[in-house]
């Protein structure tokens, strides 16, 4: 239904998640956010690019398919710093191929980008700090949904990688990175509950990042995700270097929708190396006001190991205008 769809809209400007809209698969790819220029594009800052698409390609029990050639020459941006790199290109193939069971994206690229040593100022220098990198970058995820007892889950997994051949800088990590996604509707009820997971080995690292974005764990759940505010960073840091993490979230619907509750419980924590292990509780209430308005309240509390005990609280409250 269309009250469906822009709830959908709503969800994915605000929280930039696909599993927290009623109907989750539609809203956006999240390989091609987490291995992909196009989160750069999501994050406010575009890139010069141009595209070729091929649609409509059938047969053999595939009910369509997609393939769209990516060339990006300006404006990109990286990890590091996120640095805005004009010299660096980015030479894409994006296809996505739909079957009566699943939706199979194969995503493949190369960015060129020469690295080069700069002083934190910015200054080339010749010696104290290696940005950028040339690197290949591929993802592969697979979306279908399961009939189980008394439910439909909705399941969504991916493998993304990156391997730089220039050697590894902080823009340009050796790493692979497995992630899935899992949601489902309540028998007899309207909320969702969703179970995210990832595994990361070694450092994989996006090609192109918004200057707000982050890392590339933000579809993992609500605690990880980047909320666009200055220096204000995530309740869980969302870049990867041998870590292993999971998030539980309920989202429940009040007021004919208009008013929504999400509770997560998440955590974090490395594969090789110190007890530096996060553990956090979440809690979000978004209402709409009138037709353009819509009031956030965030309430968090996360433990860190390596802070000795220590509790880390916060809040945040955002007013957001839709035009």
């Amino acid at each position: 239904t269309s009250a469906r769809r822009n709830l959908a809209m709503i969800w994915s400007t605000v929280c930039r998640f696909c599993f927290i809209s009623k109907n989750p698969f539609r809203v956006f790819s999240p390989v091609k956010i987490l291995s992909l220029a196009v989160d750069q594009l999501k994050g406010g800052r575009p890139i010069d690019a141009a595209t070729v698409t091929r649609n409509t390609l059938s047969g053999n029990g595939m009910l369509n398919g997609r393939m769209t050639a990516v060339y990006a020459w300006n404006k990109v941006t990286r990890f590091d710093g996120n640095f805005s790199n004009s010299d660096a290109e980015i030479y894409g193939l994006f296809t996505e191929w739909d079957f009566g069971f699943n939706t199979l994206n194969v995503d493949a690229g190369f960015l060129d980008d020469d690295p080069r040593q700069i002083r934190r100022g910015g200054r080339n220098v010749g010696g104290e700090r290696v940005i950028g990198g040339d690197m290949f970058f591929y993802g592969v995820s697979s979306t279908q949904r399961f009939v189980g007892y008394e439910n439909t889950y909705n399941t969504r997994f991916h493998v993304v990688g990156s391997h730089p051949t220039d050697g590894e800088t902080r823009a340009a990590g050796e790493g692979t990175m497995l992630f899935s996604q899992m949601s489902w509707t309540p028998h007899h009820g309207e909320d969702l509950i969703y179970v995210n997971g990832f595994w990361a080995i070694d450092r994989f690292t996006s090609p192109a990042r918004a200057p707000l974005a982050g890392g590339p764990l933000g579809d993992v759940g609500l605690m990880f995700a980047s909320v666009a505010l200055g220096r204000f960073g995530p309740v869980i840091n969302n870049s990867v270097n041998k870590d292993a993490g999971a998030a539980l979230g309920y989202q429940m619907f009040f007021k004919g929708r208009r008013q929504q509750l999400v509770m997560e419980f998440g955590g974090k924590k490395s594969t090789d190396g110190p007890d530096d292990g996060i553990l956090g509780i979440f809690c979000r209430s978004q209402t709409a006001v009138g037709q353009n308005w819509i009031i956030l309240t965030d309430l968090f509390v996360a433990k860190q190991e390596s802070s000795g005990g220590s509790l880390n609280e916060g809040a945040r409250l955002e007013f957001l205008y839709n035009f």
